[in-house]
């Protein structure tokens, strides 16, 4: 993988770890998730209108392009209703270890099965090591809670990852990135505005103005990851990318090792040094 490729990566994997930090710090609250989705489609709406006015957004068909955002808005909808879950009930160090190490591992088959990408044995062996190493992370609360029960949550936001990423590598082809983005934070408000009306109406208000600082960093260091690995994708092989950006794993436990006082045992630091070895054959590979 290229330098600029692996460091506009690990940038965004820096970026994710962050506002995942703060939605735990929240504990998860979906309100908040979807007004932070509102700020980022209100956001970049100037972005995508100088690019659409300034040059060509779609180079695919029609049916292409709106199945693309369609899946893409779907797929995302039901991920940030899994991870709100997960926070509500997990910490940061074992939530996002197991979404992000049970993603991965499914993200690196699909693109093998639907892209027929093969990694080298270096390659190969990096994703293996990540695979391995987020897996680890999250082993001691499987322990804990003697099973998926208290988890599943987690494993469902892993489950939407393999699914979106290879729908994302098709979608930026017929639709500019910026675009995309827009399109798909704009129809996952949407979505989830049902969900808002029903459930959370009166205290939408209040919410916006006691979590003001929080709906900010998520939304806008969501759609910044968001951006930068779509723009990855179309100058690297997904399962490279997929794989590298799990560095964010190491990041994320850090801040709950470090801020949030959980819990840091040998597991976790071999967890760790088995994600920074992984990180080390993608990047030569």
């Amino acid at each position: 993988m290229e330098t600029s490729l692996f460091a506009l990566v690990l940038s965004a994997a820096c970026c994710h770890a962050g506002w995942n930090y703060v939605a735990r710090t929240v504990t998860g609250n979906f309100v908040v998730f979807w007004l932070g989705i509102c700020f980022a489609s209100i956001a970049i709406t100037p972005v995508a209108i100088g690019i659409a006015l300034l040059r060509p957004v779609f180079s695919g068909t029609h049916t292409a392009v709106i199945a693309a955002i369609a899946a893409t808005s779907i797929l995302h909808a039901i991920y940030f209703i899994a991870l709100a879950k997960a926070y509500k009930r997990g910490e940061i160090s074992v939530v996002y270890p197991i979404a992000r190490g049970s993603g991965i591992g499914l993200t690196a088959i699909a693109a093998w099965i639907l892209l027929n990408e093969q990694p080298g044995l270096i390659g190969g062996t990096g994703i293996l090591l990540v695979i391995m190493g987020i897996f680890a992370m999250g082993l001691p609360a499987w322990r804990k809670h003697r099973g998926p029960h208290n988890i599943a949550p987690a494993i469902a936001v892993g489950i939407t990852i393999p699914v979106y990423s290879v729908v994302d590598d098709f979608g930026v082809t017929v639709v500019h990135p910026v675009i995309y983005v827009w399109s798909m934070y704009v129809f996952s408000a949407l979505l989830l505005a049902p969900i808002i009306a029903r459930r959370y109406k009166g205290i939408v208000m209040d919410t916006a103005r006691s979590y003001r600082t929080q709906i900010v960093i998520i939304g806008l260091g969501g759609m910044l990851t968001y951006l930068a690995i779509l723009f990855a994708y179309q100058s690297g092989p997904v399962s490279y990318i997929a794989a590298a950006r799990e560095s964010s794993v190491v990041i994320a436990a850090a801040l709950g090792f470090l801020l949030l006082r959980e819990h840091l045992g040998f597991v976790k630091v071999f967890a760790i040094l088995a994600i920074t070895a992984g990180l080390l054959c993608i990047r030569i590979a």
